[in-house]
C-alpha cells in the first residue's frame, strides 16, 4: 500500500490572470479565497488564512520561497483566463521541500456562471487535492443559488483587508444577503468585513455615512 503524503500544512496563493480580460481580475484573490475556505473545513489540516497568503500577489512569485516563508509543506497555486464565454482555470499543488508538482488539474466552466465554477472547484478539491494532501475530503458546504449574489460575494472577498475598498465590500455583501439571505457564507464574509471596518476605525465604533 503506497504511503500517504505526510504533508498536513497548506497555503493557497493568489492566482494569476493570464488572459487579456482585466474585468475578471478580482478572481485572482476570490478563487484562492474560496479554495482556502473549502480546505478549512478539512479535519487534521492546517490551512494558512488567506489574509496571510494574499500578500504573495505578484506574477514573478516563487511559490517554493513563499511556502518556506509561511512554513507550510504544500502551496496551491493557479492561473486562469477567459476565452470567449468559457473560463479556463488551472490548479497546482507544489511540494515546498522538493518543488515537485504533486497535483495539477483544469476546470473549464461557463464564464457567466461562477456558481458552476465554485461547484467544480469544490469537486476538484475533494477528489484530487485532498487525497494528495493525505487528508479526508472537506465537509460539504452550502451551495449558492443566486448568481448575482454569489458574484457580489466573490468581488467583495477580493476587496477585504484594504481600508479604501472595505466599505465598498460591505455594500456589496449587504446587497448579496438581501438577494440570498439563506446563503450562510455571504453572512460570514460580511462579518469579516465588519470586523475589518471596526479595526480600521479603532475602538470598534463602526462607521457612519
Amino acid at each position: 500500500v503506497p504511503a500517504q503524503p505526510r504533508v498536513k500544512t497548506v497555503a493557497v496563493l493568489p492566482f494569476q490572470n493570464v488572459g487579456s480580460d482585466t474585468g475578471i481580475d478580482y478572481l485572482r484573490l476570490a478563487l484562492p479565497d474560496e479554495i482556502t475556505t473549502t480546505l478549512s473545513h478539512t479535519r487534521r489540516l492546517v490551512v494558512r488564512p488567506f489574509a496571510e497568503t494574499r500578500k504573495y500577489n505578484h506574477p514573478d512569485l516563487n511559490p517554493q520561497n513563499a511556502g518556506r516563508e509561511m512554513h507550510v509543506g504544500t502551496v496551491v497555486t493557479g492561473h486562469f483566463m477567459k476565452a470567449g464565454e468559457q473560463l479556463h482555470i488551472t490548479l497546482e499543488a507544489i511540494d515546498v521541500e522538493t518543488n515537485e508538482i504533486l497535483w495539477r488539474d483544469q476546470i473549464n466552466t461557463p464564464a457567466q456562471s461562477m456558481i458552476t465554477t465554485q461547484a467544480q472547484i469544490q469537486l476538484k478539491v475533494r477528489r484530487g487535492l485532498s487525497p494528495i494532501l493525505g487528508v479526508s475530503p472537506p465537509e460539504s458546504r452550502t451551495q449558492p443559488k443566486n448568481e448575482e449574489a454569489y458574484d457580489l460575494v466573490l468581488r467583495a472577498s477580493a476587496l477585504l483587508f484594504d481600508l479604501k475598498s472595505n466599505r465598498t465590500a460591505i455594500q456589496m455583501l449587504e446587497k448579496a444577503v438581501q438577494l440570498e439571505p439563506t446563503y450562510a457564507p455571504a453572512w460570514h464574509v460580511l462579518s469579516r468585513a465588519y470586523s475589518q471596518e471596526d479595526h480600521y476605525t479603532s475602538g470598534g465604533r463602526g462607521w457612519t455615512e
